[in-house]
């Protein structure tokens, strides 16, 4: 009776560490390794300047582009990233990380929108 118990004991546990090891080797499978993808919040720092407000509520990417650029200098260094305004849908298939913030209006104009940047490594 003892050696029986001792065994299922041993199953058990064992089913318990090959249970732990899948899951481990599932996990990692799905956040890159070795990156630095700590969460940005690089678009908080934007929402109150008022040319990136401006440019927002014109729908001019290439504005925000570049005044993006110049807030954030060393992000095009480590990341590639696209902003939009609306949907984007060429996208390239790999681990995507978003950011956004939704723009209400300025001081003359109401029309909502919502800037979204899409980034992930180079």
């Amino acid at each position: 009776m003892v050696k029986k118990a001792n065994i299922r004991t041993l199953e058990s546990f064992l089913a318990f560490i090959l249970t732990f090891v899948f899951i481990a080797i599932i996990s990692t499978q799905f956040y890159p390794s070795g990156l630095d993808f700590q969460k940005t919040s690089v678009l908080k720092n934007l929402e109150q300047n008022s040319m990136f407000r401006n440019c927002a509520l014109i729908n001019d990417l290439n504005c925000l582009n570049s005044i993006f650029i110049e807030t954030n200098p060393n992000f095009p260094n480590r990341y590639n990233y696209t902003l939009s305004i609306g949907s984007v849908f060429n996208l390239p298939k790999k681990h995507i990380f978003v950011d956004s913030i939704f723009i209400a209006s300025n001081l003359t104009t109401y029309n909502p929108v919502i800037v979204k940047l899409y980034y992930w490594a180079n």
